[in-house]
């Protein structure tokens, strides 16, 4: 998805769920389903890019770490419950070379409401649509 230069992704998305609410007039829609980091919340890029400055790493270095293979079986383990958050910390902290101590804490610690798709859910909600979150777990608790 492209955004435009001054515009953030969450205006962006909330544009595009309006196009698409536009043609639940029709009826052919039952329900509403969005994800939650990225959508609901403020953009997981801009996200990682203030965790990476916060923790004084190169750029690109978090997203690097999760797509290597070690990166993304912590994160299959951590979905599937195999993990919690306190092995996960331990595992990717050690991948990124950063202390392990609350690191998903400090990774979503810039993580905010997207007031504007919020206010879309509670719009189609509102107006007789189901409505739900359906996202990539992060373990049961924080640790």
């Amino acid at each position: 998805m492209h955004v435009r230069p001054g515009r953030d992704l969450g205006d962006t998305v909330a544009g595009l769920i309006r196009v698409w609410w536009g043609t639940v007039a029709t009826g052919r829609f039952e329900g509403l389903i969005l994800d939650f980091a990225g959508v609901l919340t403020s953009n997981m890029v801009e996200v990682i890019t203030d965790f990476e400055r916060r923790e004084q790493l190169p750029a690109g270095a978090f997203l690097r770490a999760w797509a290597s293979p070690p990166g993304q079986e912590l994160y299959r383990r951590l979905e599937v419950g195999e993990m919690d958050q306190r092995g996960w910390n331990a595992g990717f902290g050690a991948l990124l070379g950063v202390d392990s101590g609350n690191l998903m804490g400090r990774v979503l610690y810039a993580l905010d409401p997207a007031y504007e798709v919020l206010q879309v859910a509670r719009d189609a909600r509102d107006a007789g649509m189901r409505t739900a979150v359906l996202s990539n777990s992060l373990g049961n608790r924080p640790s």
